[in-house]
Parts: structure tokens; C-alpha cells; sequence
């Protein structure tokens, strides 16, 4: 009978330390989470009808499914989703680790396979741990297979990092949802909107791992580089999303010196007064103008 080799990752091991490390969040009363649900539910409906009729893309699966989320649910989403990334490239790293190793007289040349499945675990539970106090929201393609349905297709937004940011910069609250949603949803309408696109990415991203080295210590080391890079990059107190870094919010296009609220832009920016000319401008906006070139040179292909 033969026996599989075990995963080059402990992929349980990185949920726990990505979780132990997303649970470290701000406490919110239960009723803002209420509220933040029935905007995000209500906004994301509008946020795929603005973009239906800028880019003329419509998803074929189906009307958009929001949930809102705390940083441990983006984490058990995005370990399984990790798995499926990481599928081409975990199984040559589990024929390379089932080879014999090199020997030094009677001493193995390699990490016991045991380690290097908890080394890698843990590199990889910095990483989403990590990732879980800067993503605002988040679909994902790759969640879209046969198994557990009910949880693919969906619209993730991270409540806890929504209700910090907006606290933190004095964003009016429903502007700057809406612009979380139409960011989400353009990349929902692209993947699911044109029958080609999403196959061909993944295949892109097949391609990338297919010609990566199996070599298991290897591995573990571009995994540590990763954790390591994101934590001391410029841009490591970036929000997912909305490209704002930690320390100060960026310069505004309605702060004095640059193009003022009477523009179309000024509707997707979080600053801007929250009217409903502003809440609806995006019909014109500058953001769903560039959509639509965006959409043009896609059914063009």
C-alpha cells in the first residue's frame, strides 16, 4: 500500500498563526458591524450597476454576494485560497521532499520534512497575518471551483479595517464604501463577465509556478523574503485597495492646489462633501471613464 508524503506546507499551522496574529483588532460595538453590513449589501448592488453601465460588463454568474468579514474570516478564506495558488507548485515540492536526501556520512543534507512543513507554515502565517490588518476588501478569483460553494463568488469585505480607516481619516462613511465596492466589483465583472479572462490568468499564473524551483529550501526562503518584505517596505502600513498609507492619508484632488469638489473626480474621493451629486458622480467620474477604456480593449480581444 502506498503512503502519500505529506504537504511541504503545514497549511493548518499557518491558519493558526495568521489568526492568532488577525485576532489582535479593535473591539466594535456589535450594532456599527449591523450597520456596515446593510451599507455594503446596499452598496455593492449600486457599485455593479454604475459599472454595468460604464464598461457595458456584466457578470454572468449572477448578482454580486457581499459579506463582511472580521481579519480571522479573510484568513480562513484566503488559506484555502493560498492552497489552490500554491497547488502546481506544492506538488513538485512534495516529489523533490520524497527523494532521498544527499548524505553526509550518516548525517541527511536536508531540513527533517516535519521542520520544513512548520517553517513554511509559520512564514506563510506572518504573510496573511499580516495582510489581515491592510485588506479592505477583496474578491477572489480563485475561490471559483466545485468545491464549497456557498463560500466562492463572494465580495469579502474586512469590517474591522473599513470602520478603522474611516475613523482614522474622518472619511464620510457611505462615499467611501461605495468606493471599496466599485473597486471589487469591476474586478468581479472582469473575471466573471468575460469567459476567457479568468482561465487565461490562472493559466498565466500556472505558467509562473511551473517554472519555479522545487528545491523545498528554496521555497521557504522566497517565503520568508515575502513575509520580511512586506513588513519593512515604504508602503507596509498601505491599506489593500485604497493605495493609503498608515501614517497620513495622501493628498487629495479637493485639497486646495488641485482639481476641486465642482469636478467629476471628486466623487471618489472619501473627502469629498457627502452629497448625493457626489455619491451619484461616478456615472461621469474620472475612475469609471478609465473602466470603460479598460472594457473597450477587453471585448476588443
Amino acid at each position: 500500500m502506498s503512503v502519500s508524503s505529506p504537504e511541504p506546507i503545514s497549511w493548518e499551522l499557518a491558519e493558526r498563526v495568521a489568526t492568532r496574529i488577525a485576532a489582535r483588532q479593535p473591539w466594535l460595538p456589535p450594532g456599527r458591524l449591523s450597520v456596515l453590513e446593510e451599507d455594503f449589501a446596499e452598496l455593492t448592488a449600486e457599485a455593479e450597476q454604475l459599472v454595468a453601465e460604464e464598461t457595458g460588463l456584466v457578470s454572468l454568474a449572477g448578482p454580486a454576494r457581499p459579506r463582511v468579514t472580521d481579519r480571522p474570516g479573510w484568513v480562513s478564506a484566503n488559506v484555502a485560497s493560498f492552497q489552490r495558488l500554491l497547488r502546481p507548485l506544492t506538488q513538485k515540492l512534495e516529489a523533490a521532499m520524497s527523494k532521498p536526501a544527499p548524505m553526509l556520512g550518516p548525517v541527511p543534507m536536508r531540513v527533517p520534512p516535519q521542520v520544513s512543513r512548520n517553517i513554511g507554515g509559520v512564514q506563510l502565517g506572518l504573510l496573511l497575518g499580516w495582510m489581515s490588518t491592510r485588506v479592505l476588501g477583496q474578491y477572489d478569483q480563485l475561490l471559483i471551483e466545485d468545491e464549497r460553494p456557498l463560500d466562492q463568488d463572494i465580495v469579502y469585505y474586512v469590517g474591522h479595517n473599513v470602520i478603522e480607516l474611516e475613523d482614522r481619516y474622518g472619511f464620510q462613511p457611505r462615499q467611501f464604501r461605495l468606493w471599496i465596492a466599485l473597486h471589487e466589483v469591476t474586478h468581479r465583472a472582469q473575471f466573471t463577465g468575460v469567459p476567457w479572462l479568468r482561465p487565461y490568468f490562472l493559466g498565466l499564473v500556472g505558467s509562473l509556478l511551473a517554472g519555479v524551483d522545487p528545491d523545498p529550501k528554496h521555497f521557504i526562503e522566497a517565503l520568508k523574503r515575502a513575509a520580511g518584505e512586506a513588513r519593512e517596505a515604504p508602503g507596509a502600513g498601505r491599506h489593500w485597495g485604497v493605495d493609503e498609507p498608515a501614517g497620513r492619508p495622501r493628498r487629495c484632488r479637493n485639497e486646495p492646489g488641485r482639481r476641486g469638489p465642482g469636478t467629476a473626480s471628486a466623487a471618489f474621493c472619501p473627502c469629498a462633501p457627502a452629497t448625493k451629486a457626489a455619491q451619484r458622480g461616478c456615472q461621469d467620474g474620472e475612475l469609471t471613464r478609465r473602466l470603460g477604456r479598460q472594457a473597450q480593449a477587453v471585448r476588443a480581444r
